[in-house]
């Protein structure tokens, strides 16, 4: 009986202590671990059950453990419910990006309704819960259904200092043409606001956003929030 009390705390404990484990060391990788730890917010509320049964039954070492567990779990949780000091105010200027989140149930969502929705309301960002591989090929397929837009290839193209940037729109949206270098960083943002469905020109005058010259090298311009359009490499060459 004293061995199985001195057990107890320890073997219910346990799972909670691989569980923080592997948030804190962000071992997870993809399908499904990603979704399992997702449920950490719960884990952290039962993590008080070692801790209660370890005091119970007075094995002090398996309650002080136990607390560690449920404080690095309340640590992983606790930052996503407070908000941040320096929130940006409502009132701030900047672009507007539009979210959809969507639940695809482990690859039982429709992934037509998806593509569907994120042409429809213009999308910058999606996020997507329980995502599998098998409902990453069906919105693949799904994809070229709602293109909305095309780049053209860059001319001239190597150039300096500038280059005309042509693209078709296949229906009325907002154009913002991203400048990116081989590091992902993007140099430059050319917003062409709101457009009619048709072809379009815009200049990129090899100049960032502070107004400095870029540096010669590779470059890749793409349409903001439209993933569905293959970005385009450039070379400027001074």
């Amino acid at each position: 009986m004293s061995t199985a009390r001195s057990l107890a705390p320890w073997l219910l404990l346990a799972p909670f202590g691989v569980w923080a484990a592997v948030r804190v060391v962000g071992i997870e990788r993809g399908y499904p671990g990603f979704q399992i730890v997702s449920c950490t917010p719960y884990v952290a509320a039962a993590s008080v059950l070692p801790v209660a049964l370890a005091l119970i039954l007075r094995r002090w070492w398996a309650a002080g453990a136990a607390a560690v567990v449920a404080v690095v779990l309340a640590v992983c949780v606790l930052p996503r419910w407070m908000a941040d000091s320096d929130a940006v105010p409502a009132a701030a200027s900047g672009p507007t990006i539009r979210v959809l989140s969507a639940n695809l149930r482990y690859g039982q969502g429709d992934a037509a309704t998806v593509v569907r929705l994120v042409r429809e309301q213009r999308v910058d960002v999606l996020a997507l819960q329980e995502f599998t591989p098998e409902a990453q090929q069906q919105l693949t397929a799904a994809g070229p259904t709602f293109a909305r837009a095309s780049l053209a290839q860059n001319s001239p193209n190597p150039f300096n200092p500038t280059t005309n940037i042509a693209y078709t729109l296949t229906a009325p949206a907002r154009a913002v043409i991203e400048i990116v270098d081989v590091s992902g960083s993007v140099v430059a943002r050319i917003d062409e606001g709101m457009q009619p469905a048709g072809a379009h020109n815009t200049i990129w005058n090899g100049r960032d956003d502070d107004g400095t010259p870029a540096a010669s090298g590779v470059y890749f311009y793409r349409l903001q929030g439209m993933p569905d359009v293959a970005a385009r490499k450039m070379v400027l060459l001074k």
